[in-house]
């Protein structure tokens, strides 16, 4: 009698446990690019106004949890306290304290410096009754950059597959 044997062996990172390495490497790569791409695309619609605080304050951050389950967090943020009413804007009512203008009035408007205080005051007056624009540059650099990011996770995806099919 003879015997038939089928030998079947597969082999590769992913079955000798290389794959969450793999997997994480090449997504935290993802991820940087994506945050620091979203956050060059925020910049340049970031106004400037006295200073360059507020443009200068856009930071891109990645956290990694390797516990279960593994998670990957890009973050793009401004944590000066007037990017929020900046982006989404100030409707009409409380007035902002004008002190908090007065840099701003110095610089933007070129006011002398017996009349600032005054200036400053009607400014802050004029958007507590007014209220502000939004710029929204966060939610439009999001919105174009989009596509952007879908592509640095797809090659991401196929730069894994490829890697642990080896």
């Amino acid at each position: 009698m003879t015997s038939l044997t089928i030998d079947v062996r597969v082999d590769g990172k992913l079955l000798r446990g290389g794959a969450p390495a793999v997997v994480d490497r090449e997504m935290t790569a993802a991820m940087h690019a994506s945050t620091q791409h979203i956050r060059g695309l925020i910049m340049p619609k970031t106004p400037v106004g006295v200073s360059a605080t507020l443009r200068g304050g856009t930071q891109a951050k990645v956290t990694t949890s390797m516990g279960a389950p593994r998670s990957i967090e890009g973050r793009v943020f401004n944590p000066v306290a007037y990017g929020v009413p900046v982006e989404l804007g100030r409707r009409p009512g409380k007035q902002p304290p004008s002190s908090a203008l007065e840099l701003w009035v110095r610089r933007k408007l070129g006011v002398a410096e017996n009349r600032v205080k005054s200036v400053a005051f009607l400014v802050a007056r004029k958007i507590g009754r007014k209220g502000t624009n939004a710029v929204l540059m966060f939610k439009q650099a999001f919105e174009a950059g989009r596509g952007t990011v879908n592509g640095f996770f797809d090659r991401a995806a196929g730069r894994i597959a490829s890697e642990l099919s080896k």
